[in-house]
Parts: C-alpha cells; sequence; structure tokens
C-alpha cells in the first residue's frame, strides 16, 4: 500500500514533529468491490487495517516493525495471526538472492515514474498526472499535488510509507513515491495491465488524523490463536 493525500489542519510545527499519523483511505476495485484501509503509523511502527467489503469478505491486519523487520499478519474475523520475525525474512531475502544471482528484479530499484505532461483536477487539488510501470504488466497513475498544504512536515511519516513498501512488499512491485515533487493524492492501479475481471484498483484518501497511537494497536491481542506461516 501507497502514500496518498493527507489534509492537516493547522498545528505547530513541534506538535507535528511528535505526533502519529491515522490516515483512512479508500480503495475501489472494478468501480464495484470497496474497501477502506486505516494506516497507523506510531515511531518506526506502522499499522494497517483493511476492512470487510460491503459482502463481508476481507477483514486483516499487517502489523510492521521498521526498525527489527518483525511483522504479523491478523484475521480478526477468525482471531488468528501469523507472526514473522525480522531475522527470518532477511534469510529468506538473502537466500532469494543467492538463488537468483541478485537479478531479480523483485531486489533491483524500480523503475522511475514519468512525468505525462498532463494537467488534471483530483478531488480538490490540481494536479500533474505521473505515470509507472512496474512488474508482471503492472501500469499505475499518480495524481501529483505539488502545492499541498504542510507537505514538508509530514513527509517523515510518509516516506515511512515508501521504506515500508520497499522493505516488505518488493522494490518492483511499487515507485519510490519519495522521488515525486508532492504528495500524491489519487492513485490508479492495473494489476497485468488489464483493466477488466477487477483487475483495476483506484486509491484516494477519506480523512486523515494527527493524534496519539496507542502503542498496544501494534501488539497481536492475547485471545487470538498463533498459526505458522
Amino acid at each position: 500500500m501507497k502514500r496518498i493525500l493527507i489534509l492537516l489542519p493547522l498545528i505547530s510545527t513541534s506538535f507535528i514533529v511528535q505526533a502519529d499519523l491515522v490516515i483512512r483511505q479508500q480503495a475501489v476495485r472494478s468501480n464495484i468491490i470497496t474497501n477502506d484501509v486505516i494506516i497507523s503509523i506510531h515511531g518506526d511502527k506502522i499499522r494497517t487495517e483493511q476492512l470487510a467489503d460491503q459482502n463481508g469478505r476481507g477483514g486483516v491486519i499487517y502489523i510492521n516493525d521498521l526498525a527489527t523487520h518483525d511483522s504479523a499478519f491478523l484475521m480478526p474475523k477468525d482471531k488468528t495471526a501469523m507472526k514473522n520475525s525480522g531475522a527470518n525474512l532477511k534469510s529468506d531475502i538473502e537466500a532469494a538472492k543467492k538463488a537468483y544471482g541478485e537479478t531479480n528484479a523483485m531486489f533491483l530499484a524500480p523503475p522511475l515514474p514519468v512525468d505525462t505532461g498532463k494537467s488534471e483536477e483530483a478531488g480538490n487539488y490540481k494536479t500533474e498526472v505521473y505515470s509507472w510501470n512496474g512488474l508482471n504488466g503492472t501500469k499505475e497513475t499518480l495524481w501529483v499535488a505539488k502545492n499541498f498544504p504542510n507537505y514538508d512536515k509530514i513527509k517523515a511519516d510518509l516516506d515511512k510509507l515508501d521504506e515500508w513498501n520497499s522493505s516488505f512488499v518488493g522494490k518492483g512491485l511499487e515507485p519510490d513515491l519519495r522521488l515525486l515533487p508532492g504528495m500524491v493524492v489519487k492513485k490508479q492501479t492495473a494489476v497485468g495491465g488489464r483493466t477488466d475481471n477487477g483487475q483495476l484498483v483506484t486509491i484516494s484518501l477519506v480523512s486523515v488524523k494527527i493524534e496519539p497511537v496507542d502503542p498496544t494497536i501494534f501488539e497481536v491481542p492475547s485471545d487470538y490463536t498463533e498459526s505458522k506461516p
């Protein structure tokens, strides 16, 4: 998951530096299936919760620690969790690099987003449109607002999402949004270069709050049963 539009009230800079972020996004697949996504950032920890869609499907939580690379995958409906240590992740990546001679596109720096030269309105913002081509025919269109309010004050926290994508998702699967000249207020992804059969996904912002995040939400609840990956 990626960095998108964030709307902030006027708050003192000192508070912004210390504050946590809670971002709510909406993902729409093929204009039919809708999921709300809540991203909570607290220090080096990121919690991404995908709520169930209108058909009751989905409902999962990803917890990641950028400092240790420990992660957990939670399924609230079944109250089950799968944990993976940063040490295991590191050994898996090193083994894969050795097996593929470090030529696998997953380990290479992703292609740069390309400025299409187009300007469009996205929500209430004037944006410049960028395109990006990734692995397996993945294509993305990104609407970037250069003059987004308070962007320079929240960029450090937003960059953590891109660091997570690079560390946990794979470099070739997402563009590096840190290289863009502003805030991505909308993103549209076509997996496999297709726009049919539910392959088109559009992500946009619902809301954002700058507020303290309870550290306990980054822990696996005691009533969850742990299962092996």
